[in-house]
């Protein structure tokens, strides 16, 4: 028997190929990746097919949703480890063998991830990579991980299948996120992050997890605080006024200050991510479009720009 499972849900997604590929390439050889393909899609079929790998099953349903497709994936499961990726990223070589090492160095931790990156060019470049590059383990909690402390990437997590089961698999009433599953953990267990990007997101505006925007929507971020913590109504006040009174806007304005700066500087690296590594432009659309636009208008290096 293997000793890891990564499950993958398809939804219409482009970079098929390279997501699996990059799976496939992994250092640690002793796994099995369930594709469950979200609705029928006889593209994604022929290109889950076309690999000749006995490590790779396919599953097609019916439309059920991202975190509904990835339920039934992840309840087949029986190896010791259950890790995620998504249809549409890239997943360094060796980010199964350092992180299911951890999981086995210490018997505490109910799943660990790590920090990330995000493609361009149709997957050709990495556009950000994070400063610190510590290779450090931190522990995640629920203050730093709604807060946004640490650099956390979702689909990279790979958890102990038994506290996964424990817990009640993901919340399908939650469009695309793992908080909740997240939060559950916590309240026994321990997860952590490693402080180097082994995933690498492909940024696509209209994705589920961008247009959820979970942590983002008051009324979840509610919901959450009431369910999965123990909180006094002062704490939870607290937490609500500093991620929603006026953070978006005192980020945004800073984040055009920079985007200024650079362009003035044409350092095309650092605008790409402030482009594409910012929450707070998805939520102003035209602004960003616009900003785009004109990027490419004026530099020939961005005119095949495509996150």
């Amino acid at each position: 028997m293997a000793l890891c499972t990564v499950i993958m849900p398809v939804y219409k997604s482009p970079f098929l190929e390279v997501a699996i590929s990059s799976i496939l390439a992994q250092s640690f050889p002793d796994f099995e990746l369930l594709v469950g393909l979200d609705g029928p899609d006889a593209a994604a079929k022929a290109i889950v097919e076309g690999f000749d790998d006995a490590r790779i099953k396919l599953f097609e349903y019916e439309h059920a949703g991202f975190l509904g497709t990835a339920n039934k994936l992840a309840r087949m499961v029986n190896t010791p480890y259950l890790a995620r990726m998504d249809a549409d990223d890239k997943t360094a070589a060796n980010r199964l063998e350092i992180l299911i090492a951890a999981l086995e160095k210490d018997d505490t931790l109910a799943g660990i991830t790590c920090d990330y990156g995000y493609m361009a060019d149709n997957h050709r470049n990495i556009i950000y990579t994070s400063s610190t590059l510590t290779r450090n383990t931190s522990f995640i909690s629920v203050d730093n991980r709604i807060s946004g402390q640490l650099r956390i990437s979702d689909p990279a997590f790979v958890y102990r299948t038994a506290c996964v089961a424990q817990a009640g698999y993901y919340d399908e009433s939650i469009t695309g996120s793992e908080l909740p599953l997240q939060f559950k953990l916590l309240q026994t267990h321990r997860l952590a992050v490693y402080d180097y990007p082994l995933y690498f997101h492909s940024y696509v505006i209209n994705s589920v997890s961008r247009s959820a925007d979970m942590v983002g929507n008051r009324k979840i971020f509610e919901r959450l605080l009431n369910e999965h913590t123990s909180k006094t109504e002062v704490e939870k006040a607290a937490l609500i006024e500093k991620r929603f009174q006026g953070k978006q806007n005192r980020a945004f304005d800073l984040v055009i200050k920079k985007i200024r700066i650079e362009f003035a500087a044409k350092n095309y690296k650092k605008l790409c991510w402030l482009l594409y590594n910012n929450p707070v432009m998805l939520k102003r659309k035209k602004t960003y479009t616009l900003l785009l636009a004109l990027i490419r208008s004026k530099h020939q290096q961005f005119r095949s720009f495509n996150g």
